[in-house]
């Protein structure tokens, strides 16, 4: 029986090895070539520097060309501290200048009078901006002298601050 079973399979083997194929295959094709438009280059791609350096009138700017997006500031202020990350839950603002001050490595008068708390959420803010946001939200005068910087509830004339960084030669 054993002999009979190997005879049959080996019987089918050559069977189906030898059988001729039922379907024909496909030719293979060739694949197909279309022409393809070059794409436009902007018109700044082959001027030279001294070119892309001088400023023109006629000039519209492309899409491939570097710009500003949105507005200048309107005090013209930069801020150039070393960029923080802050997240605050109800924290106390003298302890906030006090880190602030730290971060920037300057120093930080904070008045008596100025009190309470703050919530906040920065992120990759320059710490000198984040100074500037803390006192224009709680209404805080600061006045820069130096590397020492003032933060006080009112301005030296008893007006309410607006925040910004300020110098007395600003006057």
């Amino acid at each position: 029986m054993r002999g009979t079973r190997a005879a049959y399979g080996l019987a089918c083997l050559v069977a189906c090895s030898s059988a001729p194929e039922t379907r024909a295959r496909p030719e293979p094709r060739a694949p197909v070539s279309r022409p393809v438009e070059p794409a436009d280059l902007p018109g700044t791609a082959f001027r030279s520097d001294e070119e892309l350096a001088r400023p023109s009138e006629a000039h519209a700017p492309s899409r491939f060309e570097t710009r500003r997006i949105g507005g200048e500031r309107s005090e013209g202020r930069r801020f150039h501290g070393a960029p923080v990350d802050l997240d605050l839950k109800g924290a106390d603002l003298q302890n906030v200048f006090r880190l602030l001050a730290d971060v920037g490595h300057v120093n930080i008068v904070v008045d008596g009078d100025v009190a309470g708390t703050i919530t906040l959420r920065l992120r990759r803010v320059p710490w000198d901006q984040a100074l500037d946001v803390i006192a224009r939200a709680k209404g805080l005068f600061v006045e820069r002298d130096g590397n020492v910087i003032f933060v006080r509830a009112h301005a030296p004339g008893g007006a309410r601050g607006g925040g910004a960084l300020s110098s007395p030669s600003d006057g």
